[in-house]
């Protein structure tokens, strides 16, 4: 009986070990444009917060950080600001915005704001 505890135990461990985080805990990037944004047309309107399309962005902080650059040369919109808020279990862990003058700022998903450097 020992032998099946210890043989159980430990496929658990190895289970749990190759479990994937997202597994364990619900993680999102949302995009927000404050202005019209000409390159996405109607379908994605400003002052809307969406979920990124991206898969990598949907689970890697670091991907959503990136995509408000990336969203916003996409867009084209001169004046445009483009944030990215990456959640886990519904809470803001880290995020990105740039600002009109085309400049990205990394925030803790709250107050805090750093510059990051283009």
């Amino acid at each position: 009986m020992k032998l099946n505890l210890t043989k159980s135990i430990a496929t658990a461990l190895i289970i749990v070990a190759l479990t994937p985080l997202t597994a364990m805990a619900s993680t999102v990037c949302y995009i927000h444009f404050n202005l019209p944004c000409f390159a996405a047309g109607p379908g994605l309107p400003p002052g809307r917060y969406f979920v990124d399309g991206d898969r990598l962005a949907n689970f890697n902080a670091a991907r959503c950080v990136e995509r408000a650059r990336e969203y916003r040369a996409w867009c084209q919109t001169p004046g445009i600001t483009v944030s990215s808020i990456f959640q886990v279990s519904g809470r803001n862990v880290i995020g990105a915005y740039t600002d009109a003058e085309g400049k990205t700022r990394v925030t803790d998903g709250v107050a805090r704001v750093t510059n990051l450097h283009d």
